[in-house]
């Protein structure tokens, strides 16, 4: 009676055990949850302080609007996490985007589009498709739904065996 007596003690006191170990496991994920929130957060907030410092300096240097014109066209550089920071167990990257930079093609000016396609196109091209735009601005949207409608249909392939066939 005293064998199965002290048997049930150990029976329990396993289950005891294993309760403990894992509530302790819970606990220490929990806690390694919270930490990594906590650094995620600090790095975020790091981020924005380097990116603002950084473009402050930026604005800061520029003495005409020319220069700040000039200086705008890097702000992709700001973003990036300074050597010091580096070594750290959290990293951040930052985006940053001109909005003023955006352009409505239905309200632009034909001066703007075309310095706008003239960094894609060659100067006449830039002149030809902002004429096009300023003419008529739904069959420019129609002929690019077009170009995409033939573009799916050249991919699938039911379109290509039929193209093969026809030029066997």
């Amino acid at each position: 009676m005293a064998l199965i007596f002290v048997l049930w003690m150990l029976v329990l006191l396993g289950l005891a055990i294993g309760e403990l170990v894992a509530r302790v496991r819970d606990e220490a994920s929990m806690v390694a949850t919270l930490r990594s929130r906590a650094v995620a957060r600090y790095a975020a907030e790091s981020g924005v302080l380097v990116t603002t410092a950084a473009l402050q300096t930026l604005l800061d240097s520029a003495s005409e609007p020319e220069d700040l014109a000039a200086n705008a066209r890097h702000l992709d550089t700001l973003g990036r996490q300074p050597a010091g920071l580096a070594g750290q167990t959290a990293q951040f990257a930052v985006a940053v985007a001109n909005l003023n930079a955006r352009l409505d093609l239905a309200r632009s000016d034909s001066t703007a589009l075309r310095a706008l396609f003239a960094q894609f196109v060659p100067a006449g091209r830039a002149a030809e498709i902002t004429a096009a735009l300023h003419d008529d601005p739904v069959t420019a949207s129609r002929s690019w739904r077009a170009f995409q409608a033939r573009t799916m249909r050249s991919r699938s392939p039911s379109h290509r065996t039929s193209r093969s066939r026809a030029t066997a």
